[in-house]
Parts: C-alpha cells; sequence; structure tokens
C-alpha cells in the first residue's frame, strides 16, 4: 500500500478509536473486516460512475455501530472505501498497543506440543500483557520455528540456516 493510503488509514483509524470506548474496539473491528471482504466482492463500491449518495445507501444500515456508519459515510464521501481493510489494520493495531497485546504469526514445520510456553517466552521477549497468536503450519521449514511480531521477524527453521550455509559454502 501507497505511505499516502497508509498514512490516511492511520488518520481514519485514530478518529475512530477516540469516538469510540476501547471496550467497543473488538467488534467493531469485527464488523469492518466483514464490510470490507463484502465490498470487495462489490464491484460497484469502487466504481467512480456510481454516485456517493447510491454508495451511502447502500452502506446504510450494515452496522449497528453509529460512529462506523458515519465513518463509511464519510469515507464514501471521500472516496476512500478502499481503505477500509487498512483502517480496520491500522485500529487492531491501536487496539492492541492500548492492551498491551503482542500480534504474532507463528509457523512451525510440525506442531506444537504446548503454544502456552511459546506465548510466554513471547510476552517476555517483547514485554507484552497479552499474545495474539495465529499459527500456522509449513512443512518446507523442515523443522524449526518462524516467528512475525510486528516489524520483527525471527526465522529459527531448519530450511532458513541451510540457506545461510549455502551462501556461506557458494562464496
Amino acid at each position: 500500500m501507497k505511505s499516502e493510503s497508509r498514512i490516511l488509514a492511520k488518520r481514519y483509524a485514530r478518529a475512530l478509536c477516540a469516538a469510540l470506548k476501547t471496550e467497543d474496539l473488538p467488534s467493531v473491528i469485527a464488523d469492518m473486516g466483514a464490510i470490507s471482504a463484502a465490498l470487495d466482492k462489490t464491484a460497484a463500491f469502487y466504481n467512480p460512475a456510481v454516485s456517493k449518495e447510491a454508495k451511502k445507501r447502500a452502506l446504510a444500515g450494515v452496522t449497528q455501530n453509529k460512529i462506523l456508519q458515519n465513518l463509511l459515510n464519510i469515507m464514501a464521501d471521500n472516496k476512500r472505501l478502499k481503505l477500509l481493510s487498512a483502517v480496520r489494520e491500522e485500529t487492531q493495531t491501536i487496539l492492541n498497543a492500548a492492551t498491551g497485546t503482542l500480534s504474532a504469526e507463528i509457523t512451525f514445520a510440525a506442531a506444537p506440543e504446548d503454544k502456552k510456553e511459546i506465548e510466554n517466552i513471547l510476552k517476555k521477549i517483547f514485554k507484552a500483557q497479552n499474545i495474539a497468536a495465529v499459527y500456522k503450519e509449513d512443512k518446507s521449514l523442515i523443522a524449526g520455528v518462524k516467528i512475525k511480531a510486528g516489524d520483527i521477524l525471527i526465522d529459527g527453521s531448519v530450511k532458513n540456516n541451510l540457506e545461510k550455509l549455502k551462501t556461506v559454502l557458494e562464496v
């Protein structure tokens, strides 16, 4: 995504978070994900030939949250509905920061026996109160684990180590 679009998404997300209570954010984020997925399936929302008013009428009542509904109307007025997914991501980032939650994607070669132990280690390393982990399995790693948390990637897989060794031996 362009940096311009990311900046706009952050602005919308900050405004949304300022208008809502922290405890309301998870349900709003879920609604935004569902609405964004629906918008992506309907090309009319991104068609400039379709009027703003028609888009706003189509979006009327898609959520029970009035603040989110207002955000959707503003984004339709400003022709920025394509940013909704990015606004959802930025809102999740703000919520995670407010609650001390670290989002992590943990990929294993084989499913681990104790996921809680891994989460406890991540809590200590990143000084997080909570871990929102998504676990994946990738047999191509051969063995080991790959962890993506925020902007940090920890690759402790055998595949990565073999690739490093190959690079060293080729020189």
